[in-house]
C-alpha cells in the first residue's frame, strides 16, 4: 500500500485507534507500522495528525498483548 497523502493516513488512523472492532484495528496499527518504515514521509504525516497519544497507546496495548500471550504459550512449554 502507497499513503501518499494525508487523507490515505488519517483513515488507516482512525482504525487503528478505533476499539470497537479490534482486528481491523490491529491490521491498521500493521499497516502504519509498514508504511512509516518503508515511507519516511509518512512519519511526519503521522506525528502532525493529533492522533500520536492514542496511537502510541494502541501500540502498547497491543505489545502488551503479545508479549502476555507470547509468554503464555512459553510456560505451556515449559510446563
Amino acid at each position: 500500500m502507497h499513503a501518499n497523502n494525508l487523507k490515505d493516513i488519517e483513515v488507516l488512523l482512525q482504525y487503528a485507534t478505533d476499539d470497537c472492532v479490534l482486528s481491523t484495528s490491529r491490521e491498521a496499527l500493521r499497516c502504519l507500522a509498514n508504511i512509516m518504515l518503508l515511507q519516511t514521509s509518512s512519519r511526519q504525516m503521522v506525528a502532525d495528525s493529533g492522533y500520536m497519544d492514542k496511537l502510541a497507546e494502541r501500540y502498547k496495548v497491543e505489545f502488551a498483548t503479545f508479549y502476555l500471550r507470547e509468554n503464555e504459550k512459553l510456560t505451556d512449554v515449559l510446563d
